[in-house]
Parts: structure tokens; C-alpha cells; sequence
């Protein structure tokens, strides 16, 4: 069912959401980058800090009177999550987009996106795919999908058929505040699919707006992708569950390398994460949990490291592995 757009100035429509904690550099840089006419409707941007002790305040304070910003503060320090998720129950706009502290928006598409989202009262969220810095694909390209109400088994399908991490996307706010609402040992984008899907459909569109800019690692997305990535796989299988029907245990085996697969994907990802930031412990660490799994990265950089470990087990020392080993391509 379709409705008018309605981009009526007065409505509150978008809220910008960015959770930060002592990142005043990098907070610094993306508050520059834009200014308030950079969308033609009202919206506002709720940066939320979790207790630092940098300057996070005063750059706030500072570009409130050229942005629509509303800074809150937490006095004791949160999870990243739930300072995301508070930054959300602060907000006052019918759709938000989370937007890291380092990364950046492509005002256009996002436009784009939006329009898309008005046009539909039978979906709260739309999922899209993003960029690298470089203007590639960081996830997708997607085909574009419309999953209905209660068709958890083919968000399933769609998840895993495309590899695709479901991270970025424009979110009813109230459906956003009422479907996080899970324990800590799944991944919070795949799981909300997972509860949004009981009451309305979800819709996948190939319109990239947000860029992830590989730099950092402490960002909440990465810290979630290298330390715990076994919560993807289970938040496909909490997809599943949310189905309402028991599986078969055929069903589940036929499911399960699916599950796997997943999995190994984005620890594939983790480890080009870890080389680009120059993680080679981290990388190191993934790369022989993909051997152990029957994946075998090609990389000479990190072969070099793991063939040292190997001959140095007895005198470990990580940083010389990495020294003798970058001498090597000198």
C-alpha cells in the first residue's frame, strides 16, 4: 500500500543518530562536513557521548548553532549499544540513521532513500548496502527485495544467499525502539530484522548513502565483527526461530552450512579489517580459524608472519614476527 510523499517542512522526518565516546578529532571533522541545508526536509542530529573526557562537549556546543544538533551526556559510562539506543529514545524524527563518528553520509542518496521510505507505510525499515572510502562496495551490491510480514525463512535465504550483513539502513524510530529487544549473544542488526518481520516487511534497496571510512577499529560495528563474530550466526539462527515453527532436523542441516558460510564471510572480512588497520595479531588469529575451517587466505604478508610463528613458537614475540616479516617485502 502506497501513500503521498509528505515532505512537509514542519514534520519532523529524519533523525541522525551518533553515538560517540572520546572521539573529539574525529567528531570534530564530521560535524564540519556538513551543515543544516544538506537535506530539503527538518531533521535533526543526536549525538550521543558516553562519558568521555575529551573535548566531545565543546565541539558540540560549538557547531549547535549552524546544524540541528541535540547533544546528550551520559555521566557513567554505558555499552556502545545502549548508548546507541538511547541516542533513539532521544530522538524526536519519524525515521533514523545511525551514523559513526568517523564515517560519513552521501546527502543525495540519502535524500533518495528517504523519498523511497515515504512512499511506503508497509515497511519500518529499509536496508541498504555501503561503501568504502573508496567509493566501492563495502557490502552489497543487494538486489532489491521486499521480504513480507512473517517470511523469516526467506530473510533468512536472502541474508545468506547474498552474504550480506544488514548494518546500515533507515529505521521507523518506533519500530526501531520496540525491536531491539534481545539478549547480548546475537548481532543487533540481523536480530531486529528478525522481530521487525513479525509486524511489517522489510525492504532491501541498492541505495548506498553511507560510507565506512577503514581507518579506526573502535568503532562499535568492528569491535563486534573481530571479537565476536559467532554473533552472526546466531542471530540467523535467531531469524529462524522468530518463525514460529520448530525446524525439522533436516531443515536445520540443510540450514546450517548456510550459517557457516555466513560466518566465514565475515571472518574473511575481519581479517582484510585487521590488515588494513595493521592488526597482524588479529589478523594472524582469524586467518588460522579460517585454515581450521577449510578457507585459506591468499595473502603473502600474513603467510610470512604465520611461517616465522611457526619456526619462533618457543621465543613468541609478535612485533619481531612483524618486523622480519615486512623486512621480507623491502
Amino acid at each position: 500500500m502506497s501513500k503521498e510523499v509528505n515532505m512537509d517542512p514542519s514534520d519532523l522526518l529524519l533523525s541522525i543518530l551518533t553515538p560517540t565516546h572520546n572521539r573529539a578529532l574525529f567528531l570534530e571533522k564530521l560535524l564540519s562536513s556538513a551543515d543544516s541545508s544538506v537535506l530539503p526536509f527538518r531533521w535533526e542530529w543526536v549525538v550521543s557521548d558516553n562519558c568521555s573526557s575529551d573535548d566531545t562537549v565543546e565541539i558540540i556546543k560549538k557547531h549547535s548553532a549552524r546544524l540541528p544538533l541535540v547533544g546528550q551526556r551520559h555521566d557513567n559510562p554505558v555499552s556502545p549499544l545502549n548508548n546507541l539506543y538511547s541516542a533513539a529514545l532521544r530522538a524526536r524524527g519519524k525515521f533514523i540513521v545511525y551514523l559513526a563518528d568517523d564515517d560519513y553520509l552521501l546527502w543525495d542518496q540519502l535524500d533518495s532513500a528517504i523519498r523511497l521510505m515515504c512512499h511506503d507505510q508497509s515497511t519500518d525499515v529499509l536496508i541498504t548496502p555501503f561503501l568504502n572510502s573508496k567509493g566501492q562496495y563495502q557490502t552489497g551490491p543487494i538486489p532489491n527485495r521486499v521480504i513480507s510480514q512473517g517470511r523469516h525463512i526467506e530473510l533468512f535465504l536472502y541474508l545468506t544467499d547474498h552474504f550480506f550483513f544488514p548494518e546500515i539502513g533507515i529505521w521507523d524510530r518506533e519500530a526501531y525502539i520496540r525491536s531491539f529487544n534481545f539478549g547480548a549473544c546475537v548481532d543487533p542488526s540481523i536480530a531486529a530484522l528478525g522481530n521487525v518481520l513479525k509486524h511489517k516487511s522489510v525492504k532491501f534497496w541498492d541505495i548506498p548513502f553511507y560510507v565506512f571510512v577503514e581507518h579506526s577499529h573502535s568503532q562499535f560495528g568492528i569491535k563486534i565483527a573481530t571479537e565476536q563474530p559467532e554473533r552472526y550466526a546466531a542471530a540467523l539462527e535467531y531469524v529462524l526461530g522468530c518463525n514460529n515453527q520448530i525446524l525439522s532436523p533436516k531443515n536445520y542441516y540443510d540450514a546450517y552450512p548456510r550459517i557457516n558460510s555466513h560466518l566465514l564471510k565475515r571472518l574473511e572480512i575481519v581479517f582484510y579489517i585487521a590488515m588494513n588497520i595493521e592488526r597482524y595479531d588479529l589478523a594472524v588469529e582469524i586467518a588460522n580459524r579460517l585454515r581450521a575451517r577449510g578457507m585459506v587466505l591468499k595473502n603473502e604478508k600474513i603467510d610470512k608472519i604465520l611461517e616465522l610463528s611457526h619456526k619462533q613458537a618457543s621465543k613468541w614475540n609478535f612485533s619481531s614476527l612483524v618486523c622480519n616479516a615486512e623486512k621480507e617485502f623491502e
